[in-house]
């Protein structure tokens, strides 16, 4: 029979995850089997942009399905603008 666990915890295991902790650790702390956190991870909706790194000097860096972008800060509100539309 599998356990169900409340999307809050879910949701919490997901954020951790994403800031570095491993799933073995998080399977530990949370007592339930490191293959759950896996299919979670694997479930999880990937985001179209990354942003790889944040505004440094006058660039930001993104990578956007894999293609590396190095944009001036003074070209972002039109960057923006245009994935509005």
């Amino acid at each position: 029979m599998s356990k169900h666990y409340s999307s809050e915890l879910k949701t919490q295991i997901l954020t951790a995850y994403t800031k570095g902790t491993s799933v073995k650790s998080l399977s530990a702390t949370h007592g339930m089997a490191v293959s759950t956190i896996h299919k979670w991870i694997a479930s999880k909706p990937k985001p179209l942009m990354d942003v790889t790194s944040i505004i440094k000097d006058e660039y930001l860096s993104l990578s956007i399905n894999g293609l590396d972008i190095k944009i001036s800060t003074k070209d972002i509100s039109r960057l923006f603008e245009a994935l509005k539309s």
